[in-house]
């Protein structure tokens, strides 16, 4: 037992991705759940949907326009999805990607069970971690479409039914539509899990959680162990790197951790009041964007 218990009390079950040969994100996300007494979680091996496996499971899914790496990401988002609910162990639960941290809990004003009767009564999936290109707003708020990430997030088992119902297919493959009709958005963009996933249903962000910073930077985008220097793309690795992860989990940290406490449970758990204006921070900007 420790002291953050009360806190996380009631907390859903935990399914984090993580490579077989990502060791070290193994042990970071583990330590983070003992700190905060976090039991109930399990690992999910995304090596099931290994773009070295693409031959064999490629055929299930519409690639659209995705990279290997892309669709490998979706179909292990999907099917954790669809096996959590299958389980019926749970009416809701929290997917991690393993580069997350867990240290901003400590900042809250409010515990899990405070957070969870505040959520929208509509809701379908919560975004916990964002980034966006220009602007951050510290609390509650519809979901919109550059807010990008699926670091982690809360979903319903409603949410998995309108998955399974849009885009599961009988032969047990997967179509991805692109049927929203909306120009704007890149074509792209609808086989991308940062965007695909949250127009499935009802999607809010609160940005209560961010990344690992160490973990965030570190070029390790290598699909194999580290032997096989020939799928080791620097290039690729900077771009990984992900510049707009790397200001969110700056900016979000430095509001929790020097801000925060200028405003209540209240505040951060709504939107639309004229406080809200001032919980907006914006992202630096540079020539080119």
């Amino acid at each position: 037992m420790t002291k953050f218990d009360d806190k996380l009390k009631g907390l859903p079950p935990i399914f984090y991705l993580n490579m077989d040969h990502r060791t070290e994100r193994k042990e970071h996300l583990e330590n983070e759940f003992s700190k905060w007494g976090i039991t109930d979680y399990t690992r999910v091996s995304a090596n099931r949907f290994h773009t070295s496996k693409i031959n064999e499971w490629g055929p299930k899914l519409d690639l659209m326009l995705l990279a290997p790496s892309d669709a490998s990401i979706v179909m292990n988002e999907f099917w954790t999805f669809i096996d959590w609910y299958n389980s019926g162990i749970s009416e809701n639960m929290i997917l991690i990607q393993d580069d997350l941290a867990l240290d901003l809990i400590e900042h809250w004003p409010f515990d899990w069970n405070t957070l969870y009767k505040n959520l929208p009564y509509n809701w379908d999936i919560i975004q916990f971690y964002y980034c966006h290109n220009e602007f951050l707003n510290m609390h509650l708020s519809p979901q919109i479409g550059e807010s990008s990430s699926a670091a982690c997030i809360l979903i319903n088992r409603n949410f998995v039914e309108k998955l399974m119902q849009m885009h599961l297919q009988p032969d047990g493959s997967f179509k991805l539509s692109n049927s929203l009709r909306d120009i704007s958005i890149p074509r792209e963009c609808y086989s991308s899990d940062d965007w695909l996933i949250y127009q499935v249903g009802k999607s809010y962000t609160l940005p209560i959680l961010c990344l690992n910073q160490r973990l965030a930077t570190r070029p390790d985008n290598r699909q194999e162990a580290s032997e096989n220097e020939e799928m080791y793309d620097e290039v690729v690795a900077q771009y990984h790197n992900k510049l707009y992860d790397i200001l969110a989990t700056t900016i979000t940290r430095k509001w929790w951790e020097s801000s925060s406490k200028k405003y209540s449970a209240d505040d951060i758990l709504s939107w639309g009041s004229p406080i809200h204006h001032e919980m907006r921070m914006a992202l630096p900007q540079y020539e080119g964007h």
